[in-house]
């Protein structure tokens, strides 16, 4: 799906594949969206899209949760009561996946969602996008740009160039 105005066009589309017949200077991948993939390859498929699209010295700015702090603070089961709304929440670190499992009731009615995301590290992601072409400039721990602690920081954000 596409939409767009006089300055700006958004697109749905499998990021594993390149967009045909566009460049770009920059490419954003923020709010954790990498990691969802079972299978390594799809990883480095994204990864190998995004260089191919990137013009000559273009960046990739990958804004991901701090995966370390995340698991240290994992809370693995809660419950929440919201208007008449039961949430049960149970959360996972297998060594690989954190996964959310959310049981939604509502009198009669039950929903259960998964969230499932990879636990990538600081060193698979410079190992990642090293073996994509892309050399790390810069390592963030937050939107202010501060270092990177993998203790405190909230977030980690890696600033690469295309090689």
């Amino acid at each position: 799906s596409t939409s767009s105005n006089n300055s700006l066009e958004f697109k749905a589309h499998d990021m594993r594949n390149v967009i045909e017949n566009n460049s770009f200077d920059v490419v954003f991948n923020l709010f954790t969206s990498f990691g969802y993939f079972d299978d390594d390859s799809d990883n480095h498929a994204v990864l190998k899209s995004v260089n191919t699209m990137l013009k000559e010295n273009g960046k990739l700015v990958i804004d991901f949760m701090n995966a370390h702090k995340v698991i240290k603070n994992l809370v693995n089961s809660e419950e929440k009561n919201i208007e008449g709304i039961h949430f049960d929440i149970k959360r996972n670190y297998d060594g690989k996946f954190i996964t959310k499992d959310i049981c939604i009731s509502e009198l009669n009615n039950k929903h259960t969602y998964q969230e499932k995301v990879r636990a990538f590290f600081k060193e698979d992601f410079t190992e990642l996008l090293n073996r994509n072409g892309f050399v790390v400039e810069n390592i963030f721990g937050d939107f202010a740009l501060n270092d990177f602690d993998k203790e405190s920081s909230d977030r980690l954000i890696l600033i690469a160039s295309k090689q």
